[in-house]
Formats: structure tokens, sequence, C-alpha cells
């Protein structure tokens, strides 16, 4: 599936930040003052790496109405590198290739409706494989 170009929002490019509980281990957001353990020892907000895997996912084929132009939509649960379950859409995705364990990355994309951005998560890019040139000498060090 060919990868499209996002057009990114300056005002979505701040990630949310999260907060690793000092006690448990879990991780929470900010907007939490305590933690679902019950302490209120909480580490200071951090940024989130946005990489994960796949821990769940579901493909909806009928959608509701007012949303018949995303079908298929994938959702996928993620288990981010922090340790958190993040769900969201999945995009410049092959279902195919879809799997329990997948390395996704978050991504911010424009929605249907104007002016509306969402958070979203596709598998990552990988860098281009260069072609490599045949050596100009030989292994004797002469030309060839």
């Amino acid at each position: 599936m060919p990868r499209v170009e996002t057009e990114v929002c300056p005002q979505v490019q701040t990630e949310l930040e999260i907060q690793k509980c000092n006690t448990c281990g879990r991780c929470c957001s900010t907007s939490r003052r305590s933690c679902v353990c019950g302490s209120s020892n909480l580490s200071e907000p951090k940024k989130p790496s946005g990489k994960g895997t796949v821990y769940s996912y579901t493909t909806i084929y009928d959608p509701p109405a007012g949303f018949e132009g995303q079908k298929p939509h994938t959702v996928v649960l993620v288990k981010m590198e922090e340790g958190n379950l993040v769900p969201g859409s999945l995009t410049d995705c092959n279902l195919k290739e879809l799997k329990i364990g997948m390395p996704v990355e978050k991504v911010i994309r424009k929605t249907g409706q104007e002016g509306k951005y969402a958070g979203a998560f596709r598998p990552p890019i990988q860098p281009k494989q260069t072609e490599r040139m045949p050596p100009l000498f030989g292994s004797n060090g002469k030309g060839i």
C-alpha cells in the first residue's frame, strides 16, 4: 500500500504527556492525580515515544451512517513502549500484513471532516535500500 504524505496541523504536533507511577510502575495520563493502584506518587510528566506493538485489533466493514467512506476501518489497541495500552485507527497498512505483535508508530492524520485531525497508528517507515555500485577496483586493486 503506498504511503500518503500527511498534512500535519501545528496545534496537534504536541503529544500528550504521560506519567509513571513510582509505586506500581503503570503509566497514566497527566490528567490523573493518582494511579489506579491508589498511589499519588507519580513521576514528572514526559513525552511518550509514540512507538509500540499491536496488542489487539478489529476491522469494521459496515460503518455507521456518515462514515461510509472509511470502510473498511481498522481500530488497533497498541501496547506502547512505556507499557500503557492506547486505542487508535490504523493507517497506511495492508490488512493482509496486520498481525498481533506488529510494530507501529503514532502519526497525526487529517480526517474527512473539515479542519479535524486525529491520532492514528501505522507500521514504521523502513529506510529505502540503496543499490550498491560494483567496486571500481578488483580485489587485486587494479581497475576492472
